[in-house]
């Protein structure tokens, strides 16, 4: 008879298991930085918005103890995508739960995930269940010292100390289109937004410039945040991470190839370095050649590769 596993996977319960979701997030996170971690608001602004339908997919794997030490997180988009979020608390990697969850996530649609080169396991897990790679963006990083804002002909680059989060999807709206991820809770939703800007040492940044009727308007936009996929030592002692990171950065097409985007760039990285981090981090899709360069430029190195999967749904057997 074969062993009983010292683990089971049954439905994530809300309420009952967002503080184990947010422990195991941490531990991941501080262990290889495979993925973010995030604080109880950030969960449950995740949750309610729609692409979680309140976690009726997601699943947790829990110990004999009834401690959660995995979990599948899936954010559905539109009628045929789905991206799951896969983690595994170290201490019980190599016992088949990472398998055992994948094989728990929708197998109807397109799944999509994301996982670090530097996590040879993850790639291995992936590939044998019938993921493949579409593209990778480079993780870069240099270091705090010595940045200075640019300086702009037209237009000035303000802070929005309120942390208005609808002015910030505006803004991304108007920049990057309505292109948000359901994996970071959908750059449209509210709750998402406002729980992103009140994180401690995150910071909005705006190119405020003059429309067509003489007013101020932002053409661009540019989210700093502390990085919340640090790993251990990469924080404090008060496990504060010591890199800060442009998570999301964005220009008006009518205003591009004039500059304003390596100043916003600029005035993002000045901007960590004043709340101070020792390193800043930004992250470029390797099919985006103008990005990569942009980076390189000021001084940027790469350190990482975020490798990003799919799974076609299979298809249906002939009749």
């Amino acid at each position: 008879m074969a062993a009983k596993k010292p683990w089971s996977i049954r439905t994530f319960q809300p309420g009952a298991d967002d503080a184990g979701i947010v422990k195991l997030l941490g531990q991941v996170a501080t262990f290889d930085g495979s993925m973010a971690a995030i604080g109880s608001d950030m969960l449950a602004a995740r949750l309610d918005h729609a692409s979680a339908r309140r976690g009726s997919a997601w699943r947790v794997a829990v110990a004999a103890n009834g401690a959660v030490i995995g979990g599948l997180l899936c954010f559905f988009t539109g009628t045929l995508r789905t991206e799951v979020v896969v983690g595994v608390n170290p201490a019980f990697r190599r016992q088949g739960i990472g398998r055992a969850l994948i094989e728990c996530a929708p197998s109807d649609r397109r799944l999509l995930c994301a996982s670090r080169e530097s996590v040879g396991g993850a790639r291995a897990l992936l590939e044998s269940t019938g993921f493949t790679e579409r593209y990778r963006a480079l993780l870069m990083r240099k270091e705090a010292v010595g940045i200075e804002d640019l300086a702009i002909a037209e237009g000035k680059i303000v802070e929005d100390t309120r942390k208005d989060s609808r002015r910030a999807i505006l803004a991304l709206t108007a920049a990057l289109g309505d292109s948000g991820s359901a994996g970071d809770g959908g750059s449209d939703d509210r709750a998402w937004m406002k729980a992103r800007l009140a994180r401690p040492r995150a910071a909005a940044l705006y190119l405020e410039v003059t429309g067509s009727d003489g007013k101020a308007v932002d053409g661009g936009v540019c989210i700093v945040a502390p990085c919340e996929r640090a790993k251990k030592g990469e924080r404090t002692a008060a496990g504060e991470p010591i890199v800060g990171v442009i998570e999301d950065i964005g220009l008006m097409k009518n205003l591009r190839g004039q500059g304003l985007s390596r100043a916003l760039v600029r005035a993002g990285m000045h901007k960590l370095q004043q709340i101070g981090y020792r390193f800043v981090e930004v992250s470029a899709d390797k099919r985006k050649a103008a990005a990569v360069e942009l980076y390189e430029r000021e001084g940027f190195d790469v350190v990482d590769e975020d490798v990003h999967w799919l799974k076609k749904e299979p298809k249906p057997a002939a009749s």
